[in-house]
């Protein structure tokens, strides 16, 4: 059996996450690295886990939300520049590095690769979308309709920030889990190692302990708290909770949205985002 490779997505700017992987990858010995995407937003730290990757020889491409930055450089997100609701987002990408900028536009959109006789497609939501979820067990004919118009042997995939590894029909698909934004009640940060013999992958599903209050020290200390509470809070919550209460605070705010009335806007209006996430987040509390 050749030496695994690690694979991981979705570290959203989680610094003390990332940096419990490699510390586990350096004890395994693991030096081949794959990375699907999504390493910046949510957390704290998105340029230092940018720089770490910029500077490693790992295999990487973007996710949604490196594309929203690029969209955002090019005018495409104007609407979200003054709004609560993206405030999280436009104060990561105003602490971005003029290298990583530059960086983030030299990623593809998704890889085809060869490794060790296997052959390997790799994206961050889909081969067809960015942003698309593929969950193999809640919407097979989907995910069967992926599988089926791809060549490779092996999808890698994330986005969902659901961990799993299923085989089917001579092929086989990998989400790593969220190394940074994870739902599992801080269990830890998670990743997968894939192991390919005789061209046949298998993946260990692993989740790395850390410090959720060495994260949150870094939403205060970094400022990130202050610029964004309600969306920060969401956060650290979730990763307490084990379960996305980002989202069901959007959700949350579109209910109220459609109880004023409000309609065809581009983005929650600032007084519906606030009063969603004081109401939600106490409500949870």
């Amino acid at each position: 059996m050749n030496e695994p490779i690690a694979v991981m997505a979705d570290i959203h700017g989680n610094l003390p996450a990332f940096l419990a992987i490699k510390e586990d990858l350096q004890k395994r010995g693991i030096e081949r690295v794959i990375v699907a995407g999504d390493m910046i937003s949510d957390c704290p730290d998105s340029d230092e886990v940018l720089t770490q990757v910029r500077l490693s020889d790992w295999i990487v491409i973007k996710g949604n939300r490196e594309q929203y930055f690029i969209d955002h450089c090019a005018g495409l997100l104007d609407h979200w520049t003054h709004a609560r609701q993206m405030s999280a987002l436009m104060w990561t990408f105003d602490k971005l590095s003029r290298k990583n900028r530059a960086y983030i536009r030299t990623l593809a959109d998704q890889k085809s690769i060869e490794i060790d006789g296997l052959s390997i497609r790799i994206t961050h939501g889909s081969p067809d979308s960015l942003s698309e979820l593929l969950y193999p067990d809640k919407e097979k004919e989907r995910f069967g309709e992926v599988m089926d118009s791809i060549e490779e042997k092996l999808l890698i995939c994330g986005h969902s920030h659901n961990q799993w590894f299923v085989e089917g029909k001579g092929k086989w698909a990998l989400n790593p889990g969220s190394a940074g934004v994870h739902f599992n009640k801080g269990e830890g940060a998670q990743y997968a190692l894939l192991r390919i013999s005789r061209e046949r992958p298998s993946a260990e599903l692993i989740s790395v302990p850390y410090s959720l209050k060495d994260l949150e020290k870094r939403f205060h200390e970094s400022g990130l708290y202050r610029a964004s509470p309600h969306w920060s809070r969401s956060i650290i919550e979730s990763l307490k909770e084990g379960e996305n209460l980002s989202l069901l605070m959007i959700d949350y705010a579109l209910n109220l949205m459609e109880k004023e009335g409000i309609k065809d806007a581009l983005t929650i209006p600032d007084h519906i985002w606030d009063r969603a996430g004081e109401e939600f987040l106490r409500n949870r509390g």
